[in-house]
């Protein structure tokens, strides 16, 4: 059997309270280029909220065929919601389908 979840988050926890699994070090930047990363930032940040507030948010089209391959729900991105292409493309399944036990034959 696999392990729990709570034996999952204790194994994990563990593992990160070693102080060997973190590395610190200094950055150092100029003024004028913390004030471009802060000026960039801020327009993320207000791009994110706009794109919250009104619930539309951007398609990152620059990824669609990355890895020269196209993204596995590049289909239903250019589908338009088209419940065809999401019927006959894809299947729901409730979360880590793979680790449930699965039902007794019925005699």
């Amino acid at each position: 059997m696999p392990e729990s979840d709570e034996e999952f988050q204790a194994r994990l926890a563990e593992k990160y309270a070693a102080p060997e699994m973190f590395h610190r070090e200094k950055l150092y930047l100029s003024r004028d280029r913390f004030d471009v990363l802060r000026a960039e930032l801020w327009q993320l940040t207000k791009a994110f909220l706009d794109a919250r507030n009104s619930k539309v948010f951007y398609q990152n089209t620059a990824f669609c065929f990355n890895y020269n391959r196209p993204c596995a729900y590049f289909p239903v991105c250019r589908s338009n919601g088209n419940p065809n292409v999401i019927e006959n493309f894809y299947t729901i399944t409730a979360p880590h389908e793979e680790l449930r036990t699965p039902a007794a034959p019925a005699f």
